[in-house]
């Protein structure tokens, strides 16, 4: 019985974090058109980067560890889609393989390297490891779609 009330009070938690961390479909296309510009701009994306964490900051009572979130759902997705993207691109026939091992290696690499931000003045690093994550990622994102588009006929 106490394992069930135990179980039903994190469930309680976890849900509406994981609801916040969800980002609006209005701001992903803001994003989305943001690199799409830079792309054609043959220009880094970086000011693509915090549009999201931005606009949710700008709320009253805003949260900045959860604004960090949503900003990492939407890249987290983001890279999800143009990694696999990129796989199925791939007409060498290694990619799969050094992409994914690659992948795996930089995953580590994110989460060790951004768990610092949760440990510092939130004043110098908003939103704390997941902004972090989520900037990190957006660079990730950014250099699989230069990858997508090496493979893609143009």
């Amino acid at each position: 019985m106490m394992r069930l009330l135990f179980a039903a009070a994190l469930a309680a938690l976890v849900v509406p974090a994981a609801h916040a961390a969800a980002p609006a479909a209005v701001d992903g296309k803001k994003v989305v058109a943001c690199m799409d510009a830079a792309d054609a701009a043959a220009k880094f994306a970086g000011n693509c980067i915090g549009m999201i964490f931005a606009d949710c900051t700008k709320a009253a009572n805003a949260d900045d560890r959860a604004c960090g979130a949503k900003e990492l759902a939407f890249w987290q997705g983001q890279l999800d889609a143009t990694f696999k993207r990129a796989l199925k691109d791939s007409v060498y026939p290694n990619m799969a393989k050094d992409q994914g091992d690659a992948q795996k290696a930089w995953l580590v690499f994110r989460d060790k390297a951004c768990v610092l931000a949760d440990n510092v003045d939130p004043g110098t690093m908003p939103g704390g490891s997941a902004y972090c994550r989520a900037e990190v990622t957006a660079e990730r994102v950014f250099m699989l779609r230069r990858v997508v588009y090496s493979l893609e006929e143009h």
